[in-house]
């Protein structure tokens, strides 16, 4: 059988390297790209070639439609349909709305999402496709976990706009990620594990922010209850810390690449239990529908939510998926003022953020220095 030409893969028949499966997008978006860069066989006779000379890349200057009724076309758009032929987009940046599975920590192919609009159980042949690549080529190890910028939903205006700035992210950057996601999640050793995989300059970017020696402007171990359980007497860079815009977190095992965050150091000084027990009760009952009603109308919301989900904030009411966040938490200085709440998507980013502060947070005294990591603007992602 003839391969497939350009981004096009029949399973079957095509070796598919397994570093590629997190690359196969859904259904509806393959289909849309065939129609935009593929000319197809319009025949409806019996005697064409199912794969091979009946499907060639568009050349620029042609502009044919292509015709959904054709045998071919009604045959190839199944196939993408049930799983058997994928596309394979190697340039977009990760996101969950186009891409049909990712790779977690430990090598496993996992569907996106719930609703992956593959039919025929389509989402499990693919999976046993990935799992039959890994055997046949013997001893190497399984693919790294797919680093996802995370968000469900993400306007065309952001995602452009985050396309661009993880563009800017070399490996060493990378690096620099999987350093700061070690101390905010309480496993450096494991971050770093990563990052000696990856090897090069990520290897060193880790070293940049975690390391033996003294470099830029240090803090000491004592003082910063996020790094107590770095091993080796290793110290962190906070300036280079501080300077991320970015936050590498875990969500149900996996890591979590989140965009657009600010990265605060601030001493946490918890709340007296009274003083808590009041601000969450005015969150709960006054100051959350207050900030929803007050945002209803801005145009980062507009552009982003229905008119039902808005009609819900209206009332006070979160939209389904979202929750509404404390930048900086009630049990330290955060107060209910808005500049202080975020509506969140609920997963994986407001578990992401909340999971993160839990583990800064749970292995404090009366008061510490730490890193707490911050979503920016009134809506996030």
């Amino acid at each position: 059988m003839k391969k497939l030409p350009g981004n096009l893969y029949h399973l079957f028949y095509d070796e598919l390297p397994p570093e590629h499966y997190d690359r196969i997008i859904n259904p509806r978006a393959a289909w849309y790209e065939v129609c935009q860069h593929y000319v197809l066989d319009t025949g409806s006779s019996c005697g064409f070639n199912m794969f091979g000379d009946d499907i060639q890349l568009r050349s620029r200057w042609d502009n044919r439609v292509v015709n959904d009724t054709g045998r071919y076309a009604r045959k190839l758009k199944g196939d993408i349909e049930c799983g058997n032929v994928v596309y394979i987009d190697d340039k977009e940046v990760w996101n969950s709305s186009r891409f049909a599975f990712y790779i977690n920590e430990i090598g496993r192919l996992v569907s996106s999402s719930e609703f992956n609009f593959f039919v025929l159980g389509g989402s499990n042949r693919i999976t046993d496709y990935y799992e039959q690549a890994i055997r046949s080529r013997g001893e190497r190890p399984r693919p790294l976990p797919t680093i996802r910028s995370a968000g469900y939903y993400t306007p065309p205006q952001h995602a452009q706009a985050a396309k661009r700035q993880l563009g800017t992210l070399n490996s060493r950057a990378v690096g620099r990620l999987l350093a700061a996601g070690g101390i905010y999640n309480q496993n450096v050793e494991g971050f770093a594990q990563t990052a000696k995989q990856l090897g090069g300059d990520a290897a060193e970017g880790f070293t940049q922010v975690v390391n033996p020696q003294s470099i830029g402007s240090l803090v000491a171990l004592s003082s910063i209850a996020a790094v107590t359980r770095m091993a080796g007497g290793n110290i962190a860079n906070m300036k280079s810390l501080e300077e991320l815009q970015h936050f590498l977190g875990t969500y149900k095992g996996d890591k979590k690449l989140l965009n657009n965050i600010d990265v605060i150091k601030m001493d946490y000084i918890q709340r007296p239990r009274g003083e808590l027990v009041a601000l969450r009760s005015e969150f709960k009952n006054k100051a959350k529908g207050n900030f929803l009603r007050d945002i209803a109308s801005h145009d980062d919301i507009v552009t982003r939510f229905d008119s039902v989900s808005r009609e819900r904030m209206l009332k006070g009411l979160n939209p389904e998926g979202w929750e509404v966040h404390h930048k900086l938490p009630l049990d330290d200085s955060g107060t209910n003022s808005f500049d202080n709440l975020v509506l969140i998507s609920k997963a994986p980013e407001h578990r992401v953020f909340t999971t993160a502060q839990y583990r800064v947070a749970k292995s404090l005294g009366e008061s510490k220095t730490v890193l707490w990591p911050v979503p920016k603007g009134i809506v996030y992602p």
